[in-house]
């Protein structure tokens, strides 16, 4: 291949300046406002992949907990009298729940696969007992092969 040959040296040279400068192995700096500079090499580190699918799964499972705990409370409030809605809310049993879901789930070894069918879970609307059949299916054994 001989692009180089179609180039002016002049235009040559450009190109390899550019390039070289492009390149530059410095740290980039940047102005945050304040007249300080930041390292940007220092201020965001690369993230493995590991690390970024230990993030999705725990923000998939924090949104399911809230999923999962709103349509429990939408079945409760089915049943339930409106003195002892009152009563669950002034306990703030949703906030407990979704602690205690969140605990629950975010600890799990879901698949790459089962936290995929997860988020396709969260992102169809649908129906509190659809949901749950979509999450069943998701997370199932033979969902992370």
């Amino acid at each position: 291949m001989r692009i180089h040959a179609t180039l002016s040296p002049s235009l040559f040279a450009f190109v390899f300046v550019l390039a070289c400068a492009c390149g530059s192995s410095t740290p980039k700096k940047d102005s945050t406002g304040g007249g300080t500079s930041v390292d940007q090499s220092d201020a965001m580190p690369a993230e493995t992949p590991e690390q970024k699918f230990a993030r999705q799964r725990v923000d998939t499972t924090d949104k399911m907990c809230v999923r999962l705990v709103d349509c429990s409370l939408e079945d409760a409030k089915k049943t339930m009298s409106p003195e002892e809605i009152a009563q669950l809310e002034k306990e703030n049993v949703s906030e407990m729940a979704l602690k205690d879901c969140s605990k629950q789930y975010g600890g799990m070894a879901l698949s790459p696969r089962q936290v995929i069918g997860i988020r396709e879970c969260l992102s169809a609307p649908s129906e509190c007992a659809a949901f749950s059949d979509c999450l069943v299916a998701a997370t199932s054994p033979g969902a992370s092969e």
